[in-house]
């Protein structure tokens, strides 16, 4: 009887405790450390690489920690020329870009991704507070594969990503295990 009354109350501290860490940044295997101690289940690591481009900090927080909790691979970038050099070096599966960005928009990058040989299959998400008609146009002629606006809920975007990548590949990453 006891433990139904204390699980609820651990529960409780737990996700307290986990919004402060939250806030003051503590590292990622600290913060899976202690949901592996309270019994929270995280996601086993997937073999996906993903690209965040946003230059709002708190936007590249919350969905790479909301994307590392499904056991993504996550890298960041604040710039388009950063996120250029990530895709070379990193190659993503999928990259989440804001449009608005210092020097070249995202509009730039989708096109660079979708007209390089090695990238093009990448697949890239417009993630944007751009919402007018010759936005979303712009975003189909460059080639991304999904324009969102802001705001959207972090969950949803992680399902969205889940649903393309394994649309997309409808196999592992690795395509000497894919099944075509």
């Amino acid at each position: 009887m006891m433990y139904v009354w204390i699980y609820p109350c651990l529960f409780g501290v737990a996700h307290k405790v986990r919004s402060q860490l939250q806030a003051v940044g503590v590292a990622s295997w600290l913060k899976f450390g202690f949901y592996f101690f309270l019994g929270v289940q995280v996601t086993s690591q997937k073999p996906y690489r993903i690209l965040l481009v946003d230059d709002e900090p708190g936007i590249r927080k919350i969905l790479k920690l909301f994307l590392e909790l499904e056991g993504y691979s996550v890298y960041e970038a604040i710039t388009a020329n950063q996120a250029i050099s990530v895709i070379k070096k990193e190659k993503p599966h999928l990259v989440i870009l804001d449009v608005i960005l210092c020097g070249q928009t995202g509009f730039d990058v989708c096109e660079w991704v979708k007209n390089n040989p090695e990238t093009k299959d990448v697949i890239v998400f417009l993630f944007t507070a751009l919402n007018q008609e010759h936005d979303y146009r712009e975003g189909q002629r460059v080639g991304c594969d999904l324009y969102l606006t802001k705001p959207q809920n972090p969950k949803d975007i992680v399902e969205k990503v889940t649903e393309f990548l394994l649309s997309k590949n409808d196999c592992k990453p690795d395509p000497e295990q894919c099944h075509l």
